[in-house]
């Protein structure tokens, strides 16, 4: 018989080798590709709040990056809050240091993750959580009030410029209802001081001062609190009678795409249906809508006709930039102005109680608002027609240069940049000749708890206003604060009652309650005029688009107040000019990663407990098994060899 076992014996050992040999491979290959996959350490997993964060990684590639995200946030849609690129396969970065972004202030307490995200898009590669605590004890604040009516506080044991102060009226038992802060008292000169805007009123029922101790961008619990012993931090006014009331908007920014700036106007017009039932009017400063579009002032007119529903309080507007620049000619924006407003033109006059009321306007398009001779020697001859001891107020988009928040190039000509008119020298002239005048401006959206939001003139000039903004708020950071804010004004006999109000959240701004005397200069000093430096060009920066909400529009509402008069000159066949367009300010979110063509988020890829491991352990079996085979193999040829190797 012919021995078949020894060719069958061989084929299986020789296929065992193969096969082992394979599998080894494959799973050394395994191996040594979970010994490089992209990973993240944490030198910390706990830090104190503005503490460095020093991040280790390895198995990078050129574009991966690590991003910073608050807890439970997953990395696309929402901006990060910390970013930086995870280059040459392995290092380490330290963030906020090393971020990309600039970020202002230190993560406040609380839970965060940090990714490893790859090619500049968000699919995971790698996590690690974080925790930010704060130590309070060394910030303690003990409070004391100046004269000058100055609040400073003294630390227990540390200064340090990541930690300040959000300071709140209040009375023995607690902060004042109704009211939002009052401001933050931060690290200046090795001070932490804050004063109180000229003319600005305290309410008499607040007693106290609190300080809250606030780390980064968050209010902690931990506060301290003085009783307000001189009489003189009150600047109780004699108001006399109070005559009439209107309200003061600007820079809604209607936009069916960030649906918040609707409601946010929809919550400024029941605001005022709800605590100014008399009003007599409502004027809006521009910027009533984002982008100019016919369907924006659609949207726009339905929100007032669904809110106002007999059409009072009259409202009146003027026309900003994004209502002219973003959306054809000049003459084809100015005729959706006047035709889904019924205002008879971009400048005009209307009086309400025999107060002159004076909405001026740009007459082109550009980065600045360009009022013409004829709209300027316009506004000299309102101004001379109005009687020296009743209030004339006045409204302009754009602010005048070093007068307002968000103007004030004078502390910081990058950021503070927001003012806009060419003719600023003239105007501003005109206008300070008549101390009796108040000029209200948007376009800045800086909110009222920043600083000089007035600038009084004393008796001696004009006094000039921001007025925030309904849309949504900036602050002296150059960041975005969601919110919506405006004025209440109320004329008495005595003075001017101007009231910040924060539309979302229905309060009151005490930063921003001031009150002008009429036909004399106020006993409380004026703040200092600022020096006045050279003449800056408009900024041009990128467009920021906002990140927000959900939204509402309507018709024109009927007039009740003396329908606006037309000015001589509406010049709305001006030509446009080259100037740079005025950016958009928008919301990204200040510490936001300007992210690439995002790749789709994915969860991080799980890592095989093991698999490699067993792998080899198969193929060492396998091998050991083909040795065995082989070794069989080998016996059996000696025996045949021996017997002859013949058939039975």
């Amino acid at each position: 018989m012919k021995n078949k076992l020894l060719p069958a014996v061989a084929l299986g050992t020789a296929f065992v080798l193969i096969f082992s040999s394979l599998l080894f491979c494959g799973g050394r290959t395994a191996l040594e590709a979970a010994a490089s996959a992209p990973s993240i350490t944490l030198e910390k997993t706990s830090v104190q709040s503005g503490e460095e964060i020093v991040i280790r990684y390895s198995g990078t590639g050129a574009r991966d990056w690590i991003g910073i995200y608050p807890d439970g946030v997953a990395p696309g849609p929402t901006p990060s809050l910390r970013w930086c690129y995870a280059e040459n396969g392995t290092g380490q970065v330290s963030l906020p240091a090393e971020s990309e972004v600039n970020a202002n202030q230190p993560l406040s307490p609380g839970t965060y993750q940090i990714y490893l995200l790859q090619n500049d898009g968000y699919t995971i590669l790698d996590r690690k959580d974080l925790t930010v605590s704060f130590d309070a004890a060394p910030y303690w604040p003990s409070i004391s009030l100046s004269s000058g009516r100055t609040v400073r506080i003294t630390p227990a044991e540390k200064y340090d410029a990541s930690v300040s102060y959000e300071l709140y009226l209040g009375t023995a038992s607690g902060k004042l209802q109704g009211y939002t802060s009052l401001g933050t008292a931060t690290l200046k000169n090795n001070q932490y001081t804050y004063t109180l805007g000229t003319c600005t009123v305290i309410p008499a029922e607040a007693t106290h001062l609190y300080a809250y101790i606030k780390a980064g961008n968050t209010e902690t619990q931990y506060f301290a609190a003085c009783k307000i012993s001189d009489p003189s931090f009150y600047n109780t006014p004699s108001m006399g009678n109070r005559l009439y009331g209107f309200q003061i908007f600007t820079d809604i920014h209607i936009n069916d795409s960030v649906p918040l700036h609707a409601t946010h106007f929809e919550l400024a017009l029941r605001d005022v249906l709800r605590n100014a039932p008399d009003s007599r009017a409502i004027v809006t400063i521009g910027d009533n809508t984002d982008n100019g579009l016919e369907a924006q002032w659609k949207r726009l007119n339905e929100i007032r006709a669904s809110v106002l529903t007999d059409g009072t309080p009259a409202m009146y507007f003027a026309m900003g930039n994004h209502d002219r620049d973003y959306n054809g000619t000049y003459e084809a924006q100015v005729a959706l102005f006047r035709n889904y407003t019924g205002m008879p033109g971009v400048y005009y006059t209307f009086e309400i109680e025999g107060n002159s009321f004076i909405v001026l306007g740009s007459e082109r398009k550009g980065g600045f608002a360009y009022l013409s001779d004829t709209q300027l020697s316009w506004l000299r001859t309102q101004l001379e027609k109005a009687s020296p001891d009743e209030p004339v107020f006045v409204f302009l988009h754009e602010p005048l240069k070093n007068t307002v928040s968000g103007s004030l190039a004078y502390l910081n000509p990058t950021i503070q940049d927001w003012y806009g008119v060419e003719q600023d020298e003239e105007l501003r002239g005109i206008l300070d000749a008549y101390p009796n005048v108040l000029l209200f401006t948007g376009h800045t959206h800086w909110h009222f708890n920043t600083t000089q939001p007035m600038l009084y003139g004393n008796g001696k000039t004009a006094n000039y206003f921001n007025s925030a903004s309904v849309g949504y708020l900036w602050n002296d950071a150059d960041e975005e604060v969601i919110g919506s804010q405006g004025y209440y004004v109320e004329v008495y006999e005595n003075g001017i009652y101007v009231r910040g109000r924060d539309f979302a959240n229905s309060l009151w701004t005490p930063a921003a309650q001031f009150f002008l005397p009429l036909g004399q200069a106020s006993s409380v000093t004026p703040s200092a005029s600022p020096v006045e430096t050279p003449a800056l060009q408009p900024s041009v920066r990128p467009t920021r688009t906002p990140a927000t909400a959900a939204a509402q529009a309507t018709a024109a509402p009927q007039q009740e107040t003396p329908a606006p008069s037309a000015s001589p000159e509406t010049t709305t066949n001006a030509a446009a000019t080259g100037t740079p367009a005025s950016p958009t300010k928008a919301y990204t979110g200040a510490s936001a990663k300007k992210d690439p063509t995002p790749a789709p988020s994915s969860s991080a890829p799980e890592k095989a407990k093991g698999g490699n491991s067993a792998l080899s352990v198969i193929a060492a079996v396998l091998s050991a098994g083909a040795i065995c085979l082989a070794s069989a193999a080998g016996v059996l040829l000696y025996r045949s060899k021996k017997a002859g190797n013949h058939d039975v």
